[in-house]
């Protein structure tokens, strides 16, 4: 199975460096907007013999089996529509930041019968599948989610510069990054969400650092979310009953 990637990321990297462990995957095109940046990339994770293209039309004619996109957050959107007929998608969280644009990618791909996910692995891993069933066995009737990661950019931030997942058009800071994650398992866990109540602070240009978030679920659970990037991990997760 041939695939391409778009992006520069860490994330981009441990992704290739999982591909490895299956025989069946071939890194085939490496998508960028300049050569010399893709060849030191190529170069820094061993993959020199992959193609390079400056084409996303390019990716579609080296007949790839799918293409994993992990650019800035705010180009998920527009690249995902390029290949809305011709590739499978595996779209790096989020998908699109607005549910408009993720609901007419959804059309595109059931109408052409490709396949559009998106990659976010807590709800899918075994522990996940253990963790819900003890909240099932012990009658959970809610949880408190601590999401927190000091962001290696506070420097810049601190010097009012704001870029990468800090930029108000491509990244849109903590609320379409960390939260993420937790808003996706208390919704695996506990269902549907009867009622949202959240406040956030907010950097300069406007986009969040830190969000706070109560749910209430239609089954009466109650969920609460502590995220941020500029706190440091010092209080763990717990489901009650």
């Amino acid at each position: 199975m041939k695939f391409a990637t778009i992006g520069t990321g860490d994330i981009v990297k441990e992704f290739i460096k999982a591909t490895k462990s299956f025989d069946n995957l071939n890194y085939g095109v490496w998508y960028s907007r300049t050569l010399p940046t893709a060849k030191i990339f190529l170069k820094n994770i061993d993959e020199e013999n992959t193609i390079i293209t400056t084409s996303f039309e390019e990716i579609v004619n080296q007949k790839v089996d799918f293409v994993y996109i992990a650019s800035p957050n705010g180009l998920h959107y527009s690249q995902a529509l390029f290949f809305k007929n011709k590739i499978n998608v595996l779209l790096e969280k989020p998908v699109t930041f607005l549910k408009k644009e993720i609901l007419e990618l959804t059309q595109f791909a059931n109408k052409n019968k490709v396949i559009l996910l998106e990659a976010i692995k807590t709800i899918h891993s075994k522990e996940f599948e253990i963790l819900k069933e003890m909240s099932i066995n012990s009658k959970a009737t809610g949880a408190f989610l601590n999401a927190n990661q000091y962001s290696s950019r506070m420097s810049k931030i601190n010097k009012n510069i704001f870029d990468s997942v800090f930029d108000a058009e491509l990244g849109k800071g903590n609320t379409y990054d960390i939260l993420i994650n937790p808003v996706e398992m208390a919704i695996a866990l506990f269902g549907e969400v009867k009622e949202v109540n959240s406040i956030s602070k907010y950097l300069k240009n406007g986009v969040s650092i830190a969000d706070y978030v109560l749910i209430q679920h239609v089954n009466g659970n109650i969920t609460f979310i502590n995220s941020s990037k500029n706190n440091f991990q010092t209080v763990n997760s717990q489901i009650y009953s």
